[in-house]
């Protein structure tokens, strides 16, 4: 069974687990289905500069950013926000946010 980026980051992970998370979340990577077959055999993703793993290392950053993830720097190592709640998101606001219509 599939788990959620929220259940994954329940508790402070490596950077480098978290962007594999967040790879499983997106389904760019095969979900291990609960077993533990870490990286799908692709580390060297998670841990070289390249274009899919720097993106994912970015999308880290604007979760943080927006308050749904949390980050320890001094470690390194994210979290799912306990307090993060999508009913009371208001994101970016001021002149030149454009907000589509519903």
């Amino acid at each position: 069974m599939s788990q959620t980026l929220k259940h994954s980051l329940s508790e402070w992970t490596d950077a480098d687990v978290a962007a594999y998370y967040v790879a499983i979340a997106l389904g760019l990577a095969p979900d291990p289905g609960g077993e533990w077959k870490f990286w799908g055999g692709k580390k060297w993703v998670f841990w070289s500069a390249n274009p899919l793993g720097d993106g994912l290392y970015r999308i880290l950053e604007m979760l943080t950013e927006n308050g749904v993830i949390e980050k320890d720097g001094e470690e390194s190592k994210y979290r799912w926000n306990p307090t993060y709640d999508w009913e009371l998101y208001v994101g970016p606001t001021g002149p030149d946010v454009v907000t589509p219509s519903e």
